[in-house]
């Protein structure tokens, strides 16, 4: 049988006129939020739809999504080994260049690797992250960012003329809610099981919103998650935030437009917002987008003045465009947004002539020459006294270009807002938000706060909040600052003071909108960490079980503060019971809490999480079927199997093992161990020569001094599946064989 299994390799590697390039994988994602590996959100949970990216993952293409849902596409196959697990991915798609694939839901929360066959190549074995839970939104442009794709409890799109209002269900689509056992990965329809022993939260304008439902769709790895819009307390606005949360993960951020009560459509005060209303939908879009910004930048060198006045002309679908408005930080008061600076691709750039002139409040005037290659590629650099400290009003004007026909607009600069509270940002608790505050130089204006943090990694991720200017206060979410990388090369955090935009039309153009403001940032080390004591560890005595209950103990790295320190506790399965949360008293660094077991009829692994202020670990229980001493299925096993290679070819051969009070060891066809439990239970794994780990699993059924046993198997590199049976003649000889 060794040899069988060793030529049928191979035959599929070299046999024939093909021989299959190796498969190289060079990214992990989220199907839905492209969160990036390396950043401190990033996560791959059981249950969720992933893309694997590379090149010679598959010799074919095959998007057919064909229920059920196969591990084996056209050869191509995807192994995970996590905690020493290892589970196959069922495969929505192949490409040579991209995979979707479902992580099966007993892959343990852990870091491990995934394996990438096709043809009997394998790729080197590269890092997968998996969490217990890290939700990835749907959006309308499929890249991750802008707005996001809902409905509306009859599945009607929520859109700026059918927006959501207070109080309203409403439904977000998308992927890594958490793993539901209950589910196979496979079929269509999956079953809709509410997954409330998950901690996630939503959070829409920056307000908790109550979760009503959060579990599969009908298809496999494809999740809903139902929500109330706050009756209260939340911002209204077409470009109203969206961001969820599990543990210290956070999603991808998106926006959704929300009315006020009674309200047909929504609305904001920022032009540039509502108008660009009645463009969605457009599969092309011309703009034009004109700025005039006063900047002082707060560096190790001391305060650095300058001014600049920038435009720029560009077509490209309404999807994208509007995503990067609203990256850009363009979004409804009171709401954040969060980007990795991707894109769906560079906009193709218009022509307004060769200059545009802008002219200040004294009649002085400044030429923004057109550079080809720049982004923005109309820029003036605008003398010191150019904008007045107390603003005032510019006008920007065009001649015809080749592409772009004349305009002429005015914009008000408002005055500045004083940042009175700089220093804050020099020791920022990521857990407890950023506060900002300013005393407002117009009543009129708007303030957009933003930042960037340049990863260590090289990640470059960004934020913006917008506010009025006359509130003089806002306060950055934590699930903002979560976002951003925790080891950094770069930071900054800013803010801009801008007064109404102006907007204006003329030939070539669907829209042109022109905003003017002052602007101060400062240089951050980075944006800093959680302060006072976090989760140091959760830690189970035993982890691994098969009676009623284990000793779980939560560890803070330093004392817990006064009034102690609650950690919200949660698990993936409820094979277990454990409470909801756990204080940890004031002055000490750790607390125990029971976790009580139910039976389990085969082993389970069970993820338990303990989380406290924006942080959390976890630890993974192994719960086994309760057995006794195992006597009645002992002896010598003997048999035959038989199977197919996904290439079609058939390989048989026959095993021998033995059976010790429970203790399952093969020698033939291979070197391998296992259990029998003391209801017949049968799983082993068999290594042939180095070359295939095959699994086995099954029953054994006694009748009399005979035994009979049924079950399943299946091969890696290459892949063989199959099936067995065993008998066991009269005591004590056993067969134990694979058909």
């Amino acid at each position: 049988m060794q040899r069988l299994i060793f030529s049928s390799a191979l035959f599929l590697a070299f046999g024939g006129a093909t021989v299959f390039a190796q498969p190289v994988v060079t990214e992990l994602q989220n199907n839905y939020s492209y969160i990036q590996p390396g950043l401190p959100n990033y996560g791959i949970p059981p249950g969720s739809l992933f893309i694997i990216k590379g090149t010679g993952l598959a010799s074919t293409t095959n998007t057919a999504e064909q229920f059920p849902l196969t591990t084996n596409l056209n050869g191509t196959t995807v192994s995970v080994t996590v905690n020493g697990v290892t589970t196959n991915p069922t495969l929505y798609y192949i490409l040579p260049t991209q995979i979707g694939a479902v992580l099966p839901e007993a892959t343990p929360v852990g870091t491990g690797t995934l394996t990438v066959s096709n043809g009997g190549q394998s790729s080197s074995a590269v890092p997968i992250q998996v969490v217990q839970s890290d939700f990835g939104i749907l959006t309308y442009n499929g890249a991750g960012f802008g707005p996001a794709y809902a409905f509306d409890v009859n599945y009607v799109p929520i859109t700026a003329t059918h927006p959501a209002t207070p109080g309203e269900l409403i439904v977000f689509w998308g992927t890594g809610v958490g793993p539901d056992p209950a589910n196979d990965d496979k079929t269509e329809p999956q079953q809709a099981n509410n997954l409330t022993n998950i901690d996630m939260q939503v959070y829409i304008g920056g307000v908790s919103a109550t979760v009503y439902y959060k579990g599969r769709s009908p298809y496999p790895g494809v999740d809903e998650v139902f929500v109330y819009v706050p009756a209260s307390g939340a911002p209204t606005g077409c470009y109203t935030s969206v961001v969820t949360q599990s543990g210290s993960l956070t999603s991808n951020y998106t926006t959704i437009p929300v009315a006020g009560t009674g309200a047909a459509n929504c609305g904001d005060p920022i032009a540039i917002e509502t108008s660009w209303n009645s463009l969605l939908g457009r599969s092309s879009v011309n703009i034009g987008e004109l700025s005039v910004i006063g900047k002082t930048a707060q560096t190790a060198l001391g305060p650095q003045d300058s001014s600049q006045a920038t435009g720029i002309f560009k077509t490209d679908s309404a999807a994208e465009i509007y995503s990067e408005l609203v990256s850009d930080g363009f979004v409804s008061i009171g709401s954040c947004i969060v980007s990795q600076n991707i894109s769906l691709g560079a906009p193709a750039v218009l022509t307004a002539g060769s200059s545009l002139t802008l002219t200040g409040p004294g009649n002085e005037q400044a030429a923004l020459n057109y550079t080809a290659g720049n982004n923005p590629p109309y820029a003036a650099s605008l003398a010191a006294d150019f904008i007045p400290a107390a603003g005032g009003t510019f006008t920007f004007s065009g001649t015809s270009g080749a592409q772009v026909g004349n305009f002429n607009t005015a914009v008000t600069v408002p005055p500045p807002v004083v940042w009175s509270n700089m220093s804050a940002a020099s020791n920022i608790n990521v857990s407890q938000g950023l506060t900002l505050n300013w005393t407002a130089g117009s009543l009129s204006g708007f303030v957009l706060i933003y930042g960037d943090s340049l990863g260590a990694a090289g990640i470059d991720v960004s934020f913006a909040c917008m506010a009025d200017a006359v509130s003089g206060s806002f306060t950055i979410p934590p699930q903002v600052l979560q976002s951003l990388p925790s080891t950094t090369t770069s930071a900054s955090l800013g803010l801009l003071t801008f007064g109404p935009s102006a907007t204006f039309a003329t030939n070539g153009l669907d829209y042109g909108f022109a905003y003017g403001g002052f602007e101060t940032v400062t240089e951050l080390a980075s944006y800093g960490s959680n302060t006072g004591p976090q989760i140091a560890s959760l830690t189970l005595n035993p982890s691994t079980t098969s009676g009623t209950s284990v000793q779980a103990t939560v560890t803070l790295s330093g004392a817990a503060p006064a009034g102690g320190a609650t950690v919200a506790l949660s698990a993936s399965s409820t094979l277990v019971s454990i409470p909801s949360t756990l204080t940890i008293p004031a002055g000490s660094s750790s607390a125990n809490f029971t976790v009580n077991v139910s039976t389990a009829s085969a082993t389970q692994m069970v993820t338990l999480a303990a989380a406290y202020q924006g942080n959390f670990s976890q630890a993974v229980l192994t719960v086994n079927p309760q057995t006794t001493t195992v006597t009645g299925f002992n002896g010598t096993y003997t048999g035959s199997y038989s199977g197919k290679t996904s290439g079609g070819a058939s390989v048989s051969g026959s095993v021998t093992a033995t059976v010790n009070n429970g203790a399952l060891t093969v020698t033939q066809p291979g070197s391998g161990n296992g259990t029998v439990s003391a209801n017949g239970q049968a799983t082993f794994g068999v290594d042939l020569n180095g070359t295939a780990t095959c699994n086995f699993s099954g029953s054994l059924t006694a009748s009399g001094s005979a035994v009979t046993g049924t079950g399943t198997f299946s091969c890696t590199n290459p892949t063989i599946t199959g099936t067995w049976t065993v008998t066991r003649e009269a005591a004590p000889a056993v067969i134990l064989g694979v058909r």
